[in-house]
């Protein structure tokens, strides 16, 4: 499975606006950025950047960074 993260100054800015919203309950900080890390690659996903279908040799590559997200590789 392909791996999303997002970089700390990125995460940063996301975590300041959602404390900013009253509705939105943030709970843990780190189970809040896996939860948007998750959301985030299911939109790559849907986009095309990343491939859900894998190589040969089990591994699935993505490219290495894109605006503030780092994306990894792993096996399926």
């Amino acid at each position: 499975m392909s791996i999303v993260v997002l970089d700390e100054n990125r995460w940063q800015k996301i975590l300041a606006f959602l404390q900013t919203e009253d509705r939105v309950n943030i709970g843990k900080e780190a189970g809040c950025k896996r939860f948007i890390e998750a959301v985030l690659w299911m939109a790559l996903v849907s986009l095309g950047v990343i491939s859900r279908k894998p190589m040969a040799n089990g591994l699935q590559f993505t490219k290495d960074f894109i605006g503030g997200v780092v994306l990894g590789f792993g096996n399926v």
